[in-house]
């Protein structure tokens, strides 16, 4: 442990921490140390875009009841 790394907030060493696995795993891509699973990759682009919709429906529930993507009652104007 360096004398920086002793008095530095845990966010910095955590941030610090962060970066190494980073640049560590930028290492082993580039030496083709590491294969991409592509379904695995696919599965997590679909379950995060499935929870961002999930967040957005339940944004406008909690705004006005409606529900985005025409699901719902329609939005009345003015």
């Amino acid at each position: 442990m360096t004398a920086r790394s002793r008095w530095c907030p845990r966010e910095d060493r955590g941030e610090a921490m962060k970066q190494m696995k980073l640049d560590t795993l930028k290492t082993r891509i580039g030496n083709a140390e590491y294969e991409v699973d592509a379904d695995a990759v696919a599965d997590a682009i679909v379950r995060r875009a499935l929870a961002a919709r999930r967040e957005l429906r339940q944004a406008a529930k909690a705004l006005d009841g409606l529900e985005p993507f025409g699901h719902g009652p329609a939005l009345e104007t003015g």
